[in-house]
C-alpha cells in the first residue's frame, strides 16, 4: 500500500516553506526542521514556525537529509523514527513526547483536546484518528496542506517552480504536474 505524502507549510521569515511528511500527526512533536548541509547558508540562524501549533523550531543542517527526496526540509519529531532519535541525540534537541505506548496522542497544547487520546490513524470516518483530524485542521486553517500518494520530488519541484510568481497560498494548492 502506498503511503500518502503530505506537503505541510511551515513558516520561515514570514514565508511558507513546504515540508513533506507521511506523519502529519507528529507536527506537535516537531522539535526541528533538518536541511541538507548544502542549504545551510540559506537557513543559517533562522527558525521555522510549525503549522497549527505555532511552535518555533530551529533549522539544522545534517548530512542525512536527502536533497532529492521530499522538499529538502525534514521534520524532526521526538521519537518519530530511528533517524529522528539519532538527530535528537546528536543535536541535543528538545524533548516533546506526544505519543503514549499505545500509539495515542497525549500532552497536547491547549486548544487541541479533541486530539487527546486519539490513536494515530483510524480510517473510520465516524471515529477519525489523529492523522485524519490533523489533516482536517490543516485544511480548515487554510492552504497549509496538500496530499498526494507517492509523488516524487521532481514533480513537486516543477509545480513549485511553475507557480513561483504566485502568492504561496495559491502555489501550494495546485495539483502537481503528472
Amino acid at each position: 500500500m502506498a503511503s500518502t505524502q503530505n506537503v505541510i507549510l511551515f513558516t520561515i521569515d514570514g514565508r511558507h516553506a513546504p515540508v513533506m511528511t507521511t506523519r502529519p500527526e507528529l507536527i506537535p512533536a516537531c522539535v526541528a526542521l533538518m536541511c541538507h548541509p548544502d542549504d545551510a547558508a540559506r537557513y543559517a540562524g533562522k527558525k521555522a514556525l510549525t503549522p497549527l501549533f505555532n511552535v518555533e523550531v530551529p533549522i539544522i543542517p545534517d548530512e542525512k537529509v536527502d536533497k532529492e527526496k521530499g522538499t529538502g526540509l525534514v521534520m524532526c519529531c521526538t521519537f518519530g523514527d530511528d533517524t529522528d532519535k539519532e538527530w535528537w541525540e546528536k543535536h541535543k534537541l528538545e524533548t516533546r513526547i506526544v505519543l503514549d505506548k499505545y500509539g495515542k496522542l497525549r500532552n497536547l497544547p491547549e486548544g487541541f483536546t479533541d486530539l487527546e487520546g486519539k490513536k494515530v490513524s483510524n480510517p473510520d470516518p465516524k471515529n477519525p484518528g489523529a492523522r485524519e483530524l490533523i489533516l482536517t485542521k490543516l485544511q480548515d486553517a487554510g492552504p497549509a496542506h496538500r496530499e498526494q500518494a507517492d509523488h516524487p520530488r521532481r514533480k513537486n519541484r516543477r509545480t513549485l517552480r511553475r507557480a513561483a510568481g504566485d502568492p504561496p497560498q495559491r502555489a501550494m494548492v495546485r495539483p502537481a504536474a503528472r
